[in-house]
């Protein structure tokens, strides 16, 4: 067991809001186990991340081992598991960095312990979840949701339960887009099927914004540090041939920087449409830049508040509305 203190200061939020903390793996490692503890206060808030050797800096393709946000202050990776938001496999040689999100940092910074404990015990080598390729064909409406969440990131709620939900409210897809990673695939890529699509997404979650991403296996690379990084990300989805969405772009939110490429567009946010008596949460559509969508009366609904079932009615959108979010029925391969 090793453990390592670092002070953090403004200065180093101010030069990078990525902190990284390396240790080395020797040969044979088959579980890492991470703990972090710092004071935490309302000014002082720190996540938690892992990044194996292959990573090579921003934009990077491998090397992304987990992200559990300020939601978990530990984790674990071995070849057979790993705590949700992290992905297990391999667990190569050399040197790791465990990442600290430096959210908040108080004026007087604040000091940060991570404990890392290694194991070689035996164990098999569990492989990744293989994409289902479900088809519906049938003429009509889409109904479905495209912003939940699970306890893979911030959410309350298991997999299981959000699948049970989407069940029980008649939809036929669902986009599961956990904050910064993506191993909630774990649970919705076997389980993905005709009669409810889980379409691949995640979350891109910064201080200074979030997207959602649709379409793309792979994970994406969150850590933007400077505003061209929101082009290099809008490229990095298209060149894999997926959606980029702008969540919840709300005053509170500064724009001082220039728009990226984007696909979608989250226009609406709330508990409900005002004079209906109908519970909604957002809508999303299609928006050239620089442009702003007026909702009609049969809207495109997502739901950020989505993050726990048990938290979340899948009720229907305000009159004439079929449902959450509607889209023509086309016979093609789910995203």
């Amino acid at each position: 067991m090793t453990t390592i203190t670092t002070p953090i200061t403004r200065a180093d939020r101010a030069k990078n809001p990525y902190f990284y903390i390396p240790f080395e793996i020797p040969t044979g490692t088959t579980r890492i186990d991470v703990t972090l503890a710092y004071p935490k206060a309302e000014d002082c808030v720190i996540d938690l991340g892992a990044f194996d050797p292959r990573d090579k800096g921003y934009p990077t393709e491998e090397g992304f081992r987990g992200w559990s946000g300020g939601a978990h202050d530990s984790f674990f990776i071995a070849t057979d598991d790993a705590t949700p938001g992290y992905i297990h496999g391999d667990i190569p040689p050399g040197r790791w960095n465990v990442i600290l999100g430096l959210y908040k940092i108080p004026e007087t910074g604040t000091e940060a312990s991570v404990t890392i404990t290694l194991d070689s015990a035996a164990r098999p080598l569990a492989p990744q979840p293989a994409r289902t390729f479900p088809i519906r064909r049938e003429p009509g409406w889409y109904k479905g949701d495209l912003h939940c969440h699970t306890f893979h990131s911030d959410a309350k709620g298991a997999p299981e339960l959000l699948h049970a939900a989407a069940q029980q409210a008649g939809l036929d897809f669902l986009a599961i887009a956990d904050h910064n990673t993506i191993t909630q695939r774990r649970y919705f890529h076997p389980h993905s099927s005709p009669d409810l699509i889980f379409v691949r997404a995640m979350e891109i979650t910064t201080a200074v914004g979030h997207a959602n991403v649709y379409g793309v296996d792979d994970w994406i690379d969150f850590r933007m540090t400077q505003p061209s990084d929101a082009h290099t990300l809008a490229q990095s989805v298209h060149d894999k041939g997926g959606l980029l969405s702008i969540n919840h772009d709300k005053p509170t939110i500064p724009r001082d920087y220039e728009l990226p490429e984007i696909d979608c567009m989250e226009v609406w946010q709330s508990t409900g449409w005002p004079g209906t008596g109908f519970p909604s949460s957002a809508t999303s559509a299609a928006s050239p830049p620089g442009f702003a969508f007026q909702p009609s009366a049969a809207p495109t609904i997502t739901s950020p508040t989505a993050s726990c079932p048990k938290a979340r009615s899948f009720s229907p959108a305000p009159p004439q509305s079929s449902g959450s979010t509607n889209f023509p029925k086309m016979p093609s391969s789910p995203p």
